[in-house]
């Protein structure tokens, strides 16, 4: 028996693919915008001139007048700087995957790069690097943890 064409959705044709080209667009731009915005670091996206005054966390203490920030309106800028912190985090990592394709387009052109001679050269560097960041960061919340204790 044959197979219906209205039941698989299969015309026979195949497609252009135009129709899927605004939205390919639309999704790369957002992938722009979105690690546009996570250049900003999150220790330093509140020190403008709003505020005057500035935990070690790089939150707000006191407004511009002075005056101490509310719990309420520290509860928000958290929750601001938490959504920074993440897109922040996307953004390295994305310029980290491009550093290591680029070194490998080097490489595997022929040219020898300053970076090391072979790809696990180059992914052992990343790993060191990401290493280095997560204790870093591990200390960050250890230190921020003991002065909300202490």
């Amino acid at each position: 028996a044959l197979v219906s064409t209205q039941s698989t959705g299969y015309s026979g044709k195949r497609s252009s693919g135009k129709k899927n080209k605004p939205e390919k667009r639309r999704k790369r731009r957002r992938r722009r915008e979105k690690l546009e915005k996570g250049r900003v670091n999150p220790g330093e996206m509140f020190r403008t001139e709003q505020y005057s005054a500035w935990d070690g966390e790089g939150l707000p203490t006191h407004d511009k007048e002075g005056k101490p920030i509310t719990q309420s309106q520290l509860k928000k800028l958290k929750k601001l700087q938490l959504a920074q912190d993440k897109l922040h985090k996307a953004y390295l990592q994305h310029i980290s995957d491009l550093e290591i394709y680029f070194v490998w387009v080097l490489l595997s052109s022929g040219i020898n790069a300053e970076y090391g001679d072979d790809k696990e050269t180059l992914l052992r560097e990343k790993k060191q690097r990401q290493e280095e960041q997560a204790r870093k960061e591990k200390e960050k919340a250890e230190k921020a943890e003991a002065r909300r204790v202490g």
